[in-house]
């Protein structure tokens, strides 16, 4: 096997294990399965559709966040159709307190797997978030793992930055992948990419936000045997609490 071939075998492993072209260190946003329990509140609800893969498999989500001051509380549930048959689905629960300029959180996850009327198979995750912040910059990291292999636990680092009002961007690195995501922000429309490295993957997404409610449409790659496809609506709720 050539040199060039193993660093895209091992990139795709890595990425089989959760690592996506997503900001997972963001301060902000709606829980995902990558990202950092330790962010800041912004009460909000979300729903997204996704087509992954070359052969056409959907992932159905829910995911939302709450909480009053430092406190905030997050939830995600995502429901995979992988073929005819086989199904999985993933819930997840988020706690975070931020203090001065420091952000640390928890999490705990569920995975099942089964054929309806046949096997189940369910794992549980773990995750370890701890980020800082000053006015516009950040850097934080995340350690994520199951339960049932102590000896497994993966690692992510990396930081980023707001120039003004309407320019961001962001890294972060898993020990074998390094991701580098840029965002602009004109009036109500953003648009964001993210590129990753070695081999080459890169998503583009356009968002639409207008009084709270919010519009993306994302698609994304990773060499020839990873694709996806998805839109996401959520919603904000205030500023601070929703309780």
């Amino acid at each position: 096997m050539s040199f060039f071939k193993k660093i895209v075998t091992l990139s795709l492993l890595c990425c089989a294990y959760g690592f996506s072209l997503e900001n997972s260190l963001g301060l902000k946003g709606l829980p995902q399965y990558g990202s950092s329990p330790a962010r800041s509140l912004q009460p909000a609800f979300g729903l997204l559709f996704e087509s992954v893969g070359n052969e056409n498999q959907q992932r159905y989500e829910a995911a939302g966040e709450f909480g009053k001051g430092p406190f905030r509380a997050g939830f995600v549930y995502d429901h995979f159709v992988l073929d005819s048959i086989y199904r999985k689905s993933y819930s997840e629960l988020d706690l975070g307190y931020s203090y001065w300029l420091l952000l640390m959180g928890v999490g705990y996850g569920a995975s099942m797997e089964w054929i309806p009327g046949g096997d189940l198979w369910v794992r549980h995750r773990f995750k370890v978030g701890l980020a800082f912040e000053w006015r516009q910059l950040y850097v934080g990291g995340l350690l994520d793992g199951w339960f049932d292999e102590l000896t497994e636990i993966e690692f992510l680092v990396g930081g980023g930055a707001k120039v003004g009002d309407s320019f961001d961007l962001f890294f972060q690195w898993n020990g074998c992948l390094f991701d580098l995501g840029v965002g602009v922000q004109i009036n109500q429309f953003r648009i964001s990419s993210v590129y990753q490295f070695p081999g080459f993957g890169a998503e583009f997404s356009l968002g639409f936000l207008w009084e709270g409610w919010g519009l993306d449409i994302f698609y994304g790659f990773i060499n020839e045997s990873f694709r996806r496809f998805g839109v996401k609506v959520s919603k904000r709720f205030g500023k601070k609490t929703i309780l």
